[in-house]
């Protein structure tokens, strides 16, 4: 199982949906195990701003809250990068309780900000 699983870590970080559905689906593999330094498949995706992979993991389970990793969890790996859409899947996930919703629109002020922020940079830099 810790190969498999690993693979889908590894599909996760390089965007290959296809390969992380075909593990999932056909192998079993776990979408929560820790497997390299984003901790686990759905904090990798989330980094990387992938969201067919993050919503492919989420509806076979993952957590968003899952701690462990270089960013802490799937959720601070999306706010930390701005990445709004992928909060929002967060958000709208369905095993999302109304305490970790709060958590998530807080990560959604920040992500917000921060690409307020960025924005404002690039057009100060023209």
């Amino acid at each position: 199982m810790a190969r498999k699983t690993f693979t889908l870590y590894a599909a996760a970080y390089v965007g290959n949906f296809r390969i992380a559905q075909l593990l999932i689906e056909e192998f079993g593999a776990e979408v929560d195990y820790e497997a390299g330094p984003f901790g686990t498949a759905l904090q990798a995706a989330a980094y990387q701003g992938d969201e067919d992979t993050v919503e492919i993991l989420l509806e076979h389970g993952a957590n968003p809250f899952a701690e462990g990793g270089t960013c802490g969890s799937p959720l601070e790996a999306a706010a930390g990068k701005g990445y709004q859409f992928i909060l929002k899947a967060f958000l709208n996930h369905r095993s999302v309780d109304e305490a970790e919703k709060r958590v998530m629109r807080r990560a959604w002020e920040k992500a917000k900000s921060l690409s307020d922020e960025l924005e404002r940079d690039s057009i100060v830099g023209l």
